[in-house]
């Protein structure tokens, strides 16, 4: 072979070696980065969700969402839901919600490289690898009622509150959707005895 064949070859050899071994490089970083980073937005859309739904109450009356009538013995008649309050939460809170993760979504968020090394010590070593968040969609928020046993003869009726969103982590040349749902109870009431089977209006509040 001639000299310019055998560099030729060496050359060709060492592209190859070096693009397997970059894309097993990239494979195990990407994957260490994006737990990584799915695991602080988690906990960020999380904190979100908390923090606006407790706002929202705190600027909304939620404890007297549950109405319960009773007759001149004490019986339980009739449990009414305020539908309108209800509505009024949701709508309050999906906007809030919505708002507040817009701005998430303007920020860079930035990943440790030194990650990789699966070493506390080494985790802030090398460059921070940036990633952003994108919403797909609109929240999801629902309310349903939720009644179980407490202790004996007791029950237990809540008002729930749904909230989810999908959303997409980008981060470098990879990308992943992720759904994050939380149950938040707006309102729960204990009753004594035995409730009715018709719960007042609740069936048009869970249409």
């Amino acid at each position: 072979m001639k000299k310019t064949d055998i560099i030729l070859f060496i050359i060709i050899i060492i592209i190859i070696t070096t693009t397997i071994l970059l894309k097993i490089f990239s494979n195990k970083t990407q994957g260490t980065l994006l737990k990584y980073a799915k695991n602080q937005t988690n906990i960020a859309m999380n904190k979100i969700i908390n923090d606006t739904i407790r706002k929202t109450l705190s600027n909304e009356e939620s404890n007297d969402i549950i109405q319960i009538e009773k007759n001149q013995n004490n019986e339980i008649t009739n449990i009414n839901f305020k539908n309108n309050k209800i509505n009024k939460i949701l709508s309050i809170s999906t906007n809030n919600i919505l708002n507040e993760i817009k701005k998430e979504t303007k920020k860079i968020y930035k990943v440790p490289f030194g990650l990789m090394y699966n070493n506390h010590i080494l985790e802030n070593l090398g460059p921070n690898i940036p990633y952003i968040i994108n919403i797909l969609g609109q929240i999801n928020n629902e309310a349903y009622i939720n009644v179980k046993e407490y202790g004996i003869n007791n029950s237990i009726i809540e008002v729930i509150l749904d909230v989810e969103i999908e959303y997409q982590i980008m981060l470098a040349f990879v990308k992943e959707t992720q759904k994050i749902k939380k149950s938040i109870i707006l309102e729960n009431k204990v009753i004594q005895g035995s409730i009715p089977e018709y719960y007042g209006n609740v069936n048009s509040l869970l249409k």
